[in-house]
């Protein structure tokens, strides 16, 4: 290996999870559906990071047309959110119970994908690894984004060529379309995890 330096895999030291039993039942009743968690909260000081309501609003109703059963998950302050775009949804996906953050991390571990923007439950999910598709606006995803083979980053504002966008600024986020993260989506889920008929309303 170059300068003596060994490849090894990446191994983050979390404490074993101790399952809820609140938690199990909740994905008990999930019964076969293949779960995807979608994540459309940020924290409020970091708003640019937050992709639409309308455009979650969209990925879920498209998730469920090829047989995923979203589920929202959120944190404190970010209730309304998540009921703001599930009302648009027409029962096509469910909102996640409140957790704390080991009951996210067991919802998480059982969830075949996460979307979600630049924030923490998405890097919990990559570290986990769990398959993420993150969406970034003006933050770097070179710096804060997941590694690997098993994520895909949405940074349309990041391509080559482009100036980089100025921290901060909610546009570049608002270019990501509902379609390019389904497309993303369905990537990174294995083919015959994906049955394409309407999810069972969950």
């Amino acid at each position: 290996a170059p300068l003596g330096v060994s490849e090894r895999s990446l191994e983050f030291p979390f404490p074993t999870l101790k399952a809820s039993a609140r938690i199990s039942r909740f994905l008990a009743s999930l019964g076969p559906a293949l779960p995807i968690a979608v994540h459309p909260g940020t924290s409020s000081r970091q708003s640019h990071k937050r992709w639409p309501e309308a455009r979650y609003s969209q990925l879920v109703r498209g998730l469920a047309r090829e047989g995923c059963c979203p589920i929202l998950t959120w944190g404190p302050g970010e209730e309304a959110i998540v009921r703001n775009i599930l009302s648009e949804t027409g029962g096509a996906g469910l909102a996640a119970p409140s957790m704390t953050l080991p009951e996210m991390r067991q919802l998480l571990t059982r969830c075949r994908l996460f979307i979600g923007g630049d924030t923490g439950p998405m890097h919990l999910a990559w570290t986990h690894g769990i398959p993420v598709v993150a969406l970034f606006g003006s933050t770097d995803p070179s710096i804060n984004g997941p590694l690997g083979d098993h994520c895909r980053i949405l940074a349309p504002a990041w391509q080559p060529g482009r100036p980089h966008p100025r921290r901060g600024d909610p546009s570049p986020i608002q270019e990501i379309s509902p379609a390019e993260v389904i497309r993303a989506a369905m990537e990174l889920l294995p083919p015959a995890s994906v049955p394409n008929l309407q999810a069972p309303q969950c």
